[in-house]
């Protein structure tokens, strides 16, 4: 079996400031279905830096990180034993 995709990255502020200690959800949706489901039921925690880490994410699936207020695109196109950076997130709302 192989290994999951793992996504990184920084929740940030509109100033850039990164945001510790925030609860974030993890949404998913297959290829080709409308509805988002939820990944797992305990939320990631961003670090002291506003850091995150989610693993054991599927290929052919499209993520979404929410704060409870906003959500954010993680992409898809992962591919399999893949870590990708997102970099700093907290821009732009998914509408």
């Amino acid at each position: 079996m192989e290994r999951g995709a793992t996504v990184t990255g920084r929740l940030v502020d509109a100033e850039g400031k990164p945001r510790a200690g925030v609860a974030l959800e993890v949404r998913f949706r297959p290829k080709g279905w409308g509805s988002w489901f939820d990944w797992s039921a305990e939320p990631i925690r961003t670090d002291q830096q506003g850091r995150f880490r989610i693993e054991a994410l599927l290929p052919d699936h499209s993520f979404r990180l929410s704060d409870g207020r906003k959500d954010f695109p993680l992409g898809s196109g992962l591919r399999w034993g893949q870590t990708k950076d997102l970099g700093d997130v907290g821009g732009k709302p998914v509408e």
